[in-house]
């Protein structure tokens, strides 16, 4: 069979399917008419029921935990107990320092609540006292530094509740001071600034976790 110009004879696939095109009809079956498909003949012979996946069901909100409830759920617990080794860190300005010779005394207070990722209990605003207790030797260390109004005390220590002070107690082990110029350069990400003007000794990681809060 040759091509409509005559140019060349048809290659065997060629003929099969100008006859197809030109001669063939197409068999009476559902399959080739156009339109939706019908349905497969189950082994039943009825057609398979249409199967949609169940819609997510909406997430219920967990309930808040309330401040209050705090009482109930330390009763639960009883007395298993975790054992912990506990550090706090105290950060403002001293008060009245009080030098009692091998040590000195301080007192600082904080009167509001940071804020808390969500899902935690609020406590309400309340002043804590913190009493801060430095050896002598290393409050020397930074006694002229923290004369500036505008410098900020930073003391790491034990703490303890002390009731008959109503106060938490902090035996200082590791403290040092920050200047208004060092936290203004670290707050504009100044890494080399955040590490000066502190005391030998302190550690740099700490150091530049303070001046740094969001890393």
């Amino acid at each position: 069979m040759m091509l409509p110009d005559g140019s060349r004879r048809r290659a065997p696939g060629g003929v099969f399917f100008s006859l197809v095109k030109s001669k063939g009809r197409p068999k009476d079956h559902p399959w080739l008419k156009p339109g939706k498909k019908p349905a497969r003949p189950t082994e039943s012979g009825g057609a398979p029921p249409k199967s949609h996946p169940p819609k997510p069901q909406p997430v219920p909100p967990l309930p808040a935990f309330f401040w209050d409830e705090r009482i109930s759920v330390i009763e639960a617990i009883g007395e298993t107990r975790g054992i912990a080794n506990v550090k706090i860190t105290v950060i403002g300005r001293p008060g009245k320092i009080v030098d009692k010779g091998t040590c000195v005394v301080t007192v600082m207070r904080s009167t509001s609540v940071p804020s808390l990722p969500k899902g935690l209990p609020a406590p309400p605003n309340a002043s804590t006292n913190y009493v801060v207790y430095i050896a002598a030797k290393q409050w020397r260390k930074v006694e002229e530094a923290i004369k500036d109004p505008e410098d900020i005390l930073i003391v790491e220590g034990f703490p303890q509740l002390d009731a008959g002070t109503q106060s938490i107690a902090v035996v200082r082990y590791q403290h040092h001071h920050q200047s208004a110029a060092i936290r203004a350069a670290a707050s504009s990400g100044d890494k080399r600034a955040c590490l000066a003007g502190v005391p030998d000794g302190q550690s740099r990681r700490f150091r530049c976790t303070q001046a740094h809060p969001s890393r």
